[in-house]
């Protein structure tokens, strides 16, 4: 993993917590106090001083700038929240914006929806009458029906009966 390659994951991360990090790992003073001493314990003294100490704090003035630029970012986002925050409080006091505010308005959750009519039936009489000229149906009549249908009540008396249970 090349340095660019690793500064491209550094910088993909949350700034916060990967400048500390940086801070701790590449800072001579944490890697001889805390580090080096579980290093100890799995390898040779000469092994940890020259291949791990000294190979990490050959990339510390490139870690320091990757620090330094993670710092600027992290102050420009902590910016941009106050002045979002300030934008926000300002709107809710009245200043700024176009003045016009969202008003809710409650729910009408009780009010029913309102039942569709039923449409109305063709009914066909079939009755064959003789010497009318050759017809064999009388004329189609429309019957508007009064009331709800069979079906409707039925349905209607289910859904009673649910409520019930």
């Amino acid at each position: 993993l090349g340095f660019a390659q690793f500064k491209r994951l550094v910088l993909s991360q949350d700034f916060v917590k990967t400048r500390v990090f940086l801070k701790f790992l590449f800072n001579e003073e944490s890697l001889n106090k805390w580090l080096k001493e579980g290093w100890l314990t799995l390898y040779e003294p000469h092994y940890v001083q020259s291949e791990l100490i000294d190979e990490v704090m050959k990339f510390e003035p490139a870690v320091r700038g990757l620090v330094e630029e993670l710092e600027r970012r992290q102050a420009m986002g902590e910016a941009k929240r106050a002045a979002e925050a300030e934008a926000a409080a300002a709107l809710a006091a009245g200043r700024g914006g176009t003045g016009q505010h969202t008003v809710p308005e409650p729910f009408n959750l009780t009010q029913p929806r309102p039942r569709l009519v039923p449409e109305p039936m063709q009914t066909v009489d079939i009755s064959h009458t003789k010497g009318d000229g050759g017809a064999d149906f009388k004329a189609t009549k429309w019957v508007k029906r009064e009331g709800p249908t069979k079906d409707q009540l039925e349905l209607d008396r289910k859904k009673e009966e649910n409520r019930l249970e």
